[in-house]
C-alpha cells in the first residue's frame, strides 16, 4: 500500500504544543494556497473542461460539494475561482465558516465564462467579506438583478461584467464602495 504522501502529494508535518498534532501541507499543490495547513485560495477553473484521461466523453459536468462540506473543509477560505466550470447555481452555504466578528470570509469570487443568467442570490451570503467579484463572459443579459443582492455587496471594490449582454444596471450599484 503506498501513503498519501505518493497518492496525493501532500505531507503531514508535526505540530507544536500550539498547533494540531498534524497538519497538511498543500505547498506543492497546484491551484491550492495555503497557511497554517488550512486553504485560503483554491482555484478551480475550468475543471469540468479539463481533459482527463480517464474521461471518455469530450465533456465533464462539474459539481460543486454538497451542503455543509465546503465550510467543514476549507473554513479559512478567502479566494476561489469556480470560472469555466458551466454553473448556473452556487451552494447555500456559499463562503460560511470565516467568523463574522472578525469580518473573515470569502474576499475574491471569479465566477467568468460560466452560465449564470442573473446574479446568484447566494452572493447575499458572502456579502459582508466580498471584495472582488467576476462574472464577465456570462450569459447576464437584460437587466442586472436581483438588485437586493446587488445592493448587499457594500464593501465590493471590483465588479468585473465584461462580455455580459446587458442593458443596464440598477441604480443600487452607485450605493456601492
Amino acid at each position: 500500500m503506498t501513503s498519501p504522501d505518493d497518492d496525493w502529494g501532500w505531507r503531514i508535518i508535526e505540530g507544536s504544543d500550539k498547533a494540531p498534532k498534524t497538519t497538511l501541507d498543500f505547498s506543492e499543490w497546484k491551484g491550492v494556497e495555503s497557511e497554517g495547513g488550512r486553504v485560503t485560495a483554491l482555484d478551480l477553473a475550468g475543471v469540468a473542461n479539463s481533459s482527463s484521461s480517464t474521461s471518455s466523453s469530450s465533456s465533464s459536468t462539474f459539481c460543486l460539494p454538497p451542503p455543509g462540506v465546503m465550510p467543514l473543509l476549507f473554513p479559512k477560505l478567502r479566494r476561489l475561482s469556480l470560472g469555466g466550470n458551466s454553473l448556473r447555481s452556487l451552494p447555500d452555504d456559499l463562503g460560511k465558516g470565516g467568523s463574522e466578528e472578525e469580518n473573515e470570509g470569502l474576499e475574491w469570487l471569479w465566477l467568468e465564462n460560466n452560465s449564470f443568467r442573473s446574479l446568484p442570490p447566494q452572493l447575499s451570503l458572502v456579502a459582508s467579506s466580498l471584495k472582488h467579484l467576476s462574472l464577465a463572459l456570462n450569459p447576464l443579459a437584460g437587466q442586472l438583478g436581483p438588485g437586493a443582492v446587488l445592493a448587499s455587496l457594500r464593501n465590493l471594490e471590483t465588479l468585473d461584467l465584461s462580455e455580459c449582454a446587458l442593458e443596464g444596471v440598477p441604480e443600487e450599484i452607485g450605493e456601492l464602495t
